[in-house]
């Protein structure tokens, strides 16, 4: 090979080199853009939810005529195109509400939960009717579920309130 031809060589290995770094720093900017505003889209998600309830908890605190109140709550079905999963979780510090993108922990945002003493959270699977259909809860709400509902219950068992996230099927 001529020098000619090597140097032409060695430019365009150097030259593809450089677009594909280029073009890999491109796509680790634009991932870390859309985990960013994914964390800000799942932050008022988890406001909400967590407004959602201690809103249920006060209702029934209030005024409790019925042995439970819900709301299905209007949350979205992606945020910026994957799925989310919002837990009730307890720490040190008391409950708060969790949320994270499906595969990514790491972008875990969270909102507490200020409660007053005699207050549990459903952290266990079941259920218990309600008027116009069942609500299974397990303290875990997948995004895109059909009904999430956020509710308030005097616990039959140890008679203290109960708070939850679930979903609702509706009877008929």
């Amino acid at each position: 090979m001529s020098s000619t031809t090597m140097s032409h060589l060695i430019g365009t290995l150097i030259l593809v080199i450089l677009l594909s770094a280029v073009a890999f720093f491109s796509f680790l900017t634009v991932m870390d853009t859309g985990f960013k505003s994914s964390k800000i889209y799942l932050q008022e998600v988890c406001e909400r939810v967590s407004s959602e309830i201690m809103d249920m908890l006060n209702l029934f605190y209030l005024e409790h005529k019925s042995p439970y109140i819900y709301r299905v709550i209007d949350i979205p079905v992606h945020v910026n195109n994957r799925g989310y999963i919002i837990r009730l979780e307890n720490d040190s510090l008391g409950w708060k509400v969790v949320s994270y993108v499906y595969g990514y922990e790491v972008f875990k945002v969270e909102s507490r939960l200020n409660f007053r003493f005699g207050v549990e959270v459903a952290k266990s699977s079941g259920s218990f009717d309600v008027g116009n259909g069942v609500i299974y809860y397990d303290g875990i709400l997948y995004s895109g579920v059909s009904k999430p509902v956020v509710w308030c219950r005097l616990n039959p068992d140890t008679g203290l309130f109960q708070v939850g996230i679930g979903r609702l099927e509706v009877k008929g």
